[in-house]
């Protein structure tokens, strides 16, 4: 039953287009209007403009990455580099964008902040060594995979700090879409670099990120 429902979702990702781009393209290019509009209706959460922003970029690396870029053809392999570079800058607008609202509630509460911080990068370095040891070694992307995650576990430690400062239901909520954004991420390094390859990746990336970036956008 899961098999069958991942493998006709899969296939929808490529199926359904409209202008030439799919649902996935579309649904990113979605949020991204949702955090502006967000962003222009709480003129007095100046935080939520550092979310749009990371929203935007986020989308940019949704472009970047998907097969009908036209950058495809010049970057080539290297589209992985660049599309992450986009997600990394991503990563650091929401970091920032928490971390103001924190200041805005009382203040991150550091100890949380830094022990997430540390599980995250742990789990980064790991999945970066497998990758090294069971392939041909390419240690400058592993350079940039753990650089990468540096900036994602920078901003799920960020989020995790603001949830405890708020206590509110809204606030778990984006703790729950930083882990499934991490999780994404997690999904595409294994899927596309990884030592084994992950069944229905591509599904299981493209359930996981839209529920995260929603969450995000929306409870910021």
């Amino acid at each position: 039953m899961t098999d069958k429902f991942l493998q006709t979702f899969e296939n929808s990702m490529n199926k359904y287009r409209f202008l030439g781009w799919s649902w996935c393209m579309w649904s990113s290019v979605g949020f991204s209007v949702l955090a502006l509009t967000l962003a222009l209706l709480c003129p007095s959460a100046p935080y939520k403009w550092f979310c749009f922003a990371g929203m935007a970029f986020s989308t940019l690396g949704d472009w970047l990455l998907s097969p009908f870029t036209p950058l495809r053809r010049h970057f080539g392999d290297n589209m992985l580099l660049v599309g992450g570079s986009a997600f990394a800058v991503a990563h650091c607008f929401y970091a920032f964008g928490f971390y103001k609202k924190a200041l805005a509630q009382g203040g991150l509460h550091f100890s949380a902040r830094i022990c997430f911080g540390l599980i995250l990068t742990l789990a980064v370095v790991g999945l970066s060594v497998a990758n090294a040891k069971n392939k041909k070694p390419n240690w400058a992307f592993t350079a940039a995979t753990m650089l990468y995650g540096g900036f994602i576990c920078l901003n799920c430690s960020m989020i995790f700090g603001s949830a405890v400062a708020s206590g509110t239901l809204g606030a778990w909520l984006t703790v729950l879409g930083a882990a499934l954004f991490y999780a994404s991420d997690a999904i595409l390094l294994l899927g596309a670099v990884g030592p084994t390859k992950v069944k229905y990746y591509d599904a299981w990336i493209w359930i996981t990120y839209p529920v995260a970036q929603a969450l995000l956008v929306c409870f910021a």
